[in-house]
């Protein structure tokens, strides 16, 4: 079971420390630096140049770490200086300039040596691919560290060097969602097959024979025995069953859980667990679909059940039967009910659900599996969506459905 602790997606840039850490980082990031304190006047004189030019050759003078924060600002001298020397420095900041003169809990050397062994990810036992930035803020006398990776990652670097380290987010990324999953992977993901395609993972389900849990997503979007990848490149899994008359298949050798993703932007974290599945696809019945490409929207009435679809893949012919797939349709509020939110390249395997209701109490939302998206397509003078059932894909296979936090 996840908890709110889990996967974030941080990212950064290095602020005021060399440049030697070997790790790339994928976005920039900038640390705050301070927030005003509450007598700080909104139009209060800014220090001029002069000042700050000033203030940082005091800060030189008297060997201190550094100058830190454009308001609330500090000069933080090292660990061990003597008391006579800060009041010496405080009696030498610019006039009207307001600096706190505090002493570190760190020398020169361990703030130096903090910020290369952070920066330099060997405390990461995970095997994680990690991007990192680091830099000493003395407002907070903690080495700052952005992580662009999980945020067990940044669970782990706080633990490691607790009370020495603050793990920050970044901006620019999603810092939870289905472009930065990890195990126990969800259905909804953005996943990607190695030397193919993108595609959304579908639902979790439960190997009755084997004992283990594995996903659902749609057969066209890779071979048997590829290697599928999370957006983010983490290890997602290998397709090791394929249907045609399903456009299924099964991937297996990570964890996964019974929730969905339903994020309606790239940067959401919003899930919901699973807890129901149907294949009672009833004309009229209102459905949501949640892929990596559209994101999640609902209101899609299902108008048309029987269908029999002719697709191509991996150089073969495929036929969803009859039983299994049906279509829904735009939904929306013009009178064709035509102006909905339509699926793209991308959402292939989506979880398709209706909004249930977790232990049947109101207001607490979950879903109810309907099945996956296989894709489009135009038929009765409209474009329409096609989405594969449930039951036959459970039984064939001799899975059962997981629900939310189940096994």
């Amino acid at each position: 079971m996840r908890t709110t602790t889990r996967t974030k997606r941080l990212a950064g840039v290095l602020a005021t420390v060399a440049a030697t850490t070997a790790l790339s980082l994928a976005s920039p990031v900038a640390f705050a630096a301070g927030t005003p304190s509450a007598s700080s006047g909104a139009n209060a004189a800014q220090p001029s140049q002069a000042q700050w030019q000033q203030l940082d050759k005091v800060a030189t003078a008297h060997s201190a770490l550094g100058v830190y924060g454009l308001t609330d600002t500090v000069l933080m001298l090292p660990a061990g200086t003597p008391a006579a020397e800060k009041a010496r420095v405080a009696a030498e900041i610019p006039a009207g300039m307001k600096v706190a003169v505090r002493i570190s809990k760190f020398t020169k050397a361990e703030k130096d040596q903090l910020v290369k062994s952070v920066s330099s990810g060997k405390w990461n036992k995970t095997g994680e691919q990690l991007g990192l930035a680091a830099a000493y803020d003395g407002q907070k006398d903690k080495v700052q560290v952005a992580v662009e990776g999980p945020r067990s990652a940044a669970d782990a670097l706080q633990k490691r060097y607790a009370g020495k380290v603050e793990a920050g987010p970044g901006r620019m990324t999603p810092e939870w969602g289905r472009y930065a999953d990890s195990s126990p992977f969800w259905g909804g993901g953005s996943i990607k097959a190695v030397g193919g395609g993108t595609c959304t993972a579908g639902y979790a389900v439960w190997d009755n024979a084997e004992n283990k849990p594995k996903m659902v997503t749609a057969g066209h979007c890779a071979p048997l025995w590829v290697q599928y990848k999370s957006a983010d490149d983490k290890d997602f899994g290998y397709v090791e069953r394929r249907d045609k008359k399903l456009d299924a298949e099964l991937i297996t050798s990570k964890q996964y859980n019974g929730t969905i993703w339903t994020g309606g932007t790239a940067q959401s974290d919003s899930r919901l667990k699973v807890v129901n599945w149907s294949g009672w696809t009833f004309l009229g019945r209102q459905l949501c679909v949640s892929g990596q490409t559209t994101f999640n929207h609902c209101g899609h009435p299902v108008s048309q059940n029987g269908v029999a679809i002719n697709y191509q893949a991996f150089g073969e012919n495929n036929t969803i039967n009859s039983d299994a797939a049906y279509m829904m349709d735009r939904g929306g509020t013009d009178p064709c009910h035509c102006n909905g939110n339509f699926t793209a390249p991308g959402d292939s395997g989506a979880p398709v659900y209706e909004l249930g209701w977790a232990d049947y109490t109101p207001n607490n939302q979950a879903a109810v599996i309907m099945g996956h998206h296989h894709g489009k397509i135009w038929f009765g003078g409209y474009d329409r969506m096609v989405n594969v059932k449930p039951g036959q894909v459970l039984s064939n296979w001799n899975l059962s459905m997981m629900y939310g936090s189940e096994h």
